[in-house]
């Protein structure tokens, strides 16, 4: 139960930073969304046809994007390990 209640709690702070985001900040959280989702396309075009690229290892931008999009509230905290 508890599990259930800090999931819960988790999601509502993502809620209400999003939230804050897009009523502080419209632009930024227009490019961040737009930059997440064309992100995701270029790494699901990767895997449908390997010879496109890939971000490499030493590549930091995922992991920054990561932390932009988390701060922003762009993310889906129930999907987290």
């Amino acid at each position: 139960m508890k599990v259930g209640q800090m999931q819960i709690l988790r999601q509502q702070i993502a809620n209400e930073l999003n939230y804050s985001c897009k009523f502080d900040s419209k632009h930024l959280a227009a490019a961040l969304e737009n930059l997440n989702k064309s992100l995701l396309a270029d790494i699901e075009a990767h895997y449908q046809d390997p010879s496109l690229p890939y971000p490499k290892e030493d590549n930091n931008l995922l992991y920054e994007i990561t932390a932009s999009l988390e701060a922003a509230g762009i993310h889906n905290p129930l999907n987290k390990v």
